[in-house]
């Protein structure tokens, strides 16, 4: 028999398991060892987070667009990044190989018919695209373009936020967003959310 002071005279853990901690279970009788990653561990949606944003100063609107082309738009500020070898330079995200989930937002104004799409330019490939937006030119309506999904990458990519418009707010500066202006917030236009699964 085991002595149950081999378990309870130990330190305890105060925190989650990290995913190579390890666990003494019986299997039909048989003592085993078993990663907590394969219960769980800490949570994909708890750590592997890379989150990337367009923040622009209080007062700057979200910037002009072209009609009819797919555009990289702007992911200048990481809030969070917690992947091994993610980086983000001049708004091109690079991401290792592995399985993602993603969740993504970008404003548009007065933009006509908008949609948005994850592009990984390494591999000349859509991962993800948004919801179909009819954001009227002259409607003085701002959209999210909302999208979200699961993706693969075999290898090292770069990907980009690109969206494709068909209005600009006749030239306006203000087509990927209209500045909010309140004091003492800097203005943010897009998040992005992808986390690490596997």
């Amino acid at each position: 028999d085991l002595d149950p002071t081999v378990i309870t005279g130990q330190t305890a853990l105060a925190t989650s398991p990290a995913d190579t901690d390890e666990f003494l279970i019986s299997d039909a009788g048989v003592l085993k060892r078993l990663d907590a990653s394969l219960v769980g561990g800490a949570g994909v949606f708890e750590s592997q987070l890379l989150h990337i944003a367009d923040e622009k100063s209080q007062g700057t609107s979200g910037g002009a667009i072209s009609t009819s082309s797919w555009t990289k738009t702007d992911l200048n500020t990481v809030k969070t990044n917690e992947i091994t070898s993610a980086s983000v330079s001049s708004s091109v995200i690079s991401l290792p190989a592995g399985i993602y989930f993603a969740l993504g937002f970008r404003i548009s104004y007065q933009t006509n018919k908008t949609r948005l799409r994850l592009r990984d330019t390494s591999n000349s490939a859509d991962k993800l695209t948004s919801l179909s937006v009819f954001n009227k030119n002259g409607s003085q309506i701002t959209h999210p373009n909302p999208f979200g999904g699961r993706f693969t990458l075999s290898g090292t990519a770069n990907l980009e936020l690109q969206m494709f418009v068909t209005g600009n707010n006749d030239g306006g500066s203000n087509a990927l967003g209209d500045a909010g202006n309140i004091s003492g917030y800097v203005e943010r236009y897009s998040d992005l959310y992808i986390w690490k699964v596997s």
